[in-house]
């Protein structure tokens, strides 16, 4: 079957992607900004996930 949510997270997605292309014509990384889907109920991907993004973060925060 389809998920119902597969159509509002390909808009979001979009919008992700644009965003990072502002981003970028501003100077800014892009990788400062991320979309994760998760279906972890738990949390614990979620959890995960942040923990990944702040260690991505780290250099660019020293960077400027």
């Amino acid at each position: 079957g389809r998920c119902h949510f597969e159509d509002g997270n390909f808009r979001e997605e979009k919008k992700v992607y644009f965003i990072q292309k502002i981003l970028e014509e501003f100077g800014i990384e892009k990788e400062r900004l991320r979309m994760v889907l998760s279906k972890d109920y738990s949390g614990e991907e979620i959890q995960k996930q942040v923990e990944s993004m702040k260690k991505d973060l780290r250099p660019l925060m020293i960077k400027g």
